[in-house]
């Protein structure tokens, strides 16, 4: 069952919409863990997804952003 079938199947069932929407919250922050991984390492296992994944949804609750470290410029 994908994601999107679940969630049609959710809302048919009569399931809280903020349960569906924490979901929705969760698998977009997992995509984004995902990519950020892939981006830094060549093959992420998947503990170093999950590292990012709960860097990720840290930052989402202290609704802060994820950025780059700062680097010095060389001006």
């Amino acid at each position: 069952m994908s994601f999107a079938d679940w969630i049609e199947s959710q809302s048919e069932l009569g399931a809280d919409p903020a349960e569906i929407d924490a979901a929705i919250g969760a698998e977009q922050r997992l995509k984004a863990a995902t990519i950020i991984a892939r981006e830094v390492l060549t093959n992420p296992s998947e503990d170093a997804v999950l590292a990012v994944f709960a860097d990720v949804c840290a930052s989402a609750a202290l609704g802060t952003t994820i950025h780059p470290r700062q680097r010095p410029t060389l001006h």
